[in-house]
């Protein structure tokens, strides 16, 4: 039986990349792995991968030459491992492989913390998924499936979820637990990087009291003003505790201006920009005791610990983005408590020393 498998980020491509290493090792020749754009996964001896158009910003032309090339290598009823069905190339790929009755099972991989809180989807986000999902079947001319309600669990052909962290997972009995090994995830990193952020490293290595913080694009859902008073506030309490070399891991959909205009004002310095491998691929590398890695909810908060990450694990402002998505309480409540059970301290929005 063929496994095919979808990556479009660079922690999906690490932990592609460790369930390779673990679970498919006896396999390799039938696992045909497809990349969206300049992700990529380390090369393994057997294993097929294919370079796919990039779908963060999705068009017809894009969907429609993605699906043809994997439905091209198809030969008959095949595994499908995505990292969930809510992204829309995902989705794509499920839905057009069960309608040519293709598709034997679905497996879930692990890539970061919508695993975990979105192990049932409340009312209002399922309601948005049905409209997004009908929005895009009349945009793109193409059949879409409506994730079910337990989005991991209930969908047609479900199979098992590979995570990190096992213990996290609702459903025990489909769950298997994902090894993370240093010595594969140092390799697949210096693969993808070449070292190229040496100079990031030996920075936040030997300053005094650093803190990286992991940006994410909230900017796209609350105010200009908002979201730059949530930097500021972050930035604030860091300096209030004693950390004044401020880093900052922009997120994938930011550029340049996006950090002169937010981040640079106040004083930070970009790390890892344009890096290929997911921050967690560094994190045993950052040996200073005194590191802060600092976010609201970012996956990288959950991931930390069992990356070898030594310094403290802050979630900063999680009660903000409550007031952001006033209807998601639910889920941000269960955010708060996955990561604290992985060793994140949480940081009310305003809070000083």
């Amino acid at each position: 039986m063929q496994e095919i498998i979808l990556v479009s980020s660079p922690l999906q491509a690490l932990v592609v990349g460790l369930i390779l290493k673990s679970e498919l090792e006896l396999n390799l020749n039938q696992i045909l792995v497809f990349c969206e754009g300049k992700y990529k996964c380390l090369e393994k001896e057997g294993v097929t991968f294919y370079e796919l158009e990039d779908t963060r910003k999705l068009t017809k032309e894009k969907l429609d030459k993605n699906l043809q090339i994997i439905m091209s290598k198809i030969k008959g009823p095949s595994r499908l491992w995505v990292s969930d069905i809510f992204w829309p190339m995902n989705n794509a790929i499920y839905t057009q492989m069960k309608s040519e009755k293709r598709l034997k099972v679905i497996n879930f991989f692990d890539e970061g913390i919508v695993l975990y809180f979105m192990g049932r989807l409340r009312l209002v986000r399922f309601i948005r998924e049905f409209i997004k999902f009908a929005l895009l079947s009349v945009k793109m001319k193409r059949r879409f499936s409506i994730p079910n309600k337990a989005p991991f669990y209930g969908n047609n052909r479900n199979g098992e979820i590979f995570a990190l962290h096992p213990t996290l997972v609702r459903d025990k009995k489909i769950v298997k637990p994902i090894r993370v090994d240093l010595d594969f995830i140092k390799a697949f990193d210096y693969s993808l990087d070449q070292n190229v952020f040496q100079d990031d490293l030996v920075a936040l290595n030997n300053a005094r009291a650093p803190a990286i913080i992991v940006s994410q694009p909230y900017y796209r859902v609350t105010s200009e003003d908002n979201f730059r008073l949530l930097i500021e506030n972050l930035s604030d309490y860091l300096r209030s505790i004693g950390h004044t070399d401020l880093f900052v891991k922009l997120h994938p959909s930011e550029s340049d201006a996006f950090f002169k205009y937010y981040y640079e004002p106040l004083g930070y310095k970009k790390v890892f920009q344009g890096s290929l491998s997911p921050l967690e691929a560094k994190l045993s590398r950052l040996l200073n005791k005194n590191i802060i890695l600092i976010s609201c909810n970012s996956s990288v908060l959950l991931n930390a610990r069992s990356f070898g990450f030594k310094g403290a694990v802050i979630s900063y402002g999680l009660d903000w983005l409550a007031n952001v998505y006033p209807f998601d309480f639910g889920h941000l409540r269960r955010q708060r408590q996955l990561l604290s059970l992985n060793d994140a301290e949480i940081i009310k929005f305003g809070s000083s020393k």
